[in-house]
């Protein structure tokens, strides 16, 4: 077992003027136990300049890490970053336990330059094993299928400030709406 040490704290509480009415017991006796604590130090681990990765819509790390936690990031659990740049919110995800993917309509912030991608960043911190995968998806052309398979989706939406406008596919209305058929059935279904 790892930390199986306890931490017990008592208080007693006593009347206001105990001494000057000479009461000598309290009026009563709490045991407590030490559950938990802060986990703020992390936020330094994560600390954008200290990460390998970054790009110009990096999330900030702790309020990626205070979004993680608040969307209830835990072991077992699916989250998906569908505007993931550099993977702030993936990595904070991660960090409590949880499976993380991500897309992202730029391929070039999924991929980075050498050895510095956003797959660095969970190597960087030791948890690989809780990248999903990341993909090059438009969210509004997304190869998602519709199914109650995620317990998370957090993101950080572009709205035109940091990055210019970008979308998959063609301008040509006609291009690109065939359907493909597999076996008989529509690809999509």
């Amino acid at each position: 077992m790892k930390g199986a040490e306890q931490e017990f704290c008592l208080s007693e509480e006593w009347q206001y003027d105990a001494s000057a009415l000479g009461v000598h017991q309290p009026q009563s006796v709490h045991l407590g136990r030490f559950l938990g604590g802060s986990d703020r130090d992390v936020i330094q681990k994560y600390d954008l300049k200290k990460r390998k990765y970054i790009c110009t819509t990096s999330m900030d790390a702790e309020l990626a890490l205070i979004t993680a936690n608040m969307t209830l990031a835990g072991p077992g659990k699916l989250f998906y970053d569908p505007f993931v740049g550099s993977g702030s919110f993936p990595v904070a995800c991660a960090h409590f336990g949880a499976l993380a993917f991500g897309s992202d309509i730029d391929g070039r912030s999924i991929r980075g330059k050498g050895k510095t991608s956003l797959h660095a960043n969970f190597v960087q911190y030791g948890i690989t094993n809780q990248f999903g995968d990341s993909f090059v998806a438009d969210l509004t052309n997304t190869p998602l299928r519709i199914a109650r398979i995620l317990d998370g989706i957090v993101c950080d939406p572009p709205y035109g400030v940091r990055e210019g406008l970008k979308v998959l596919g063609s301008r040509d209305p006609t291009k690109g709406k065939e359907i493909v058929y597999r076996d008989g059935k529509a690809h999509h279904l």
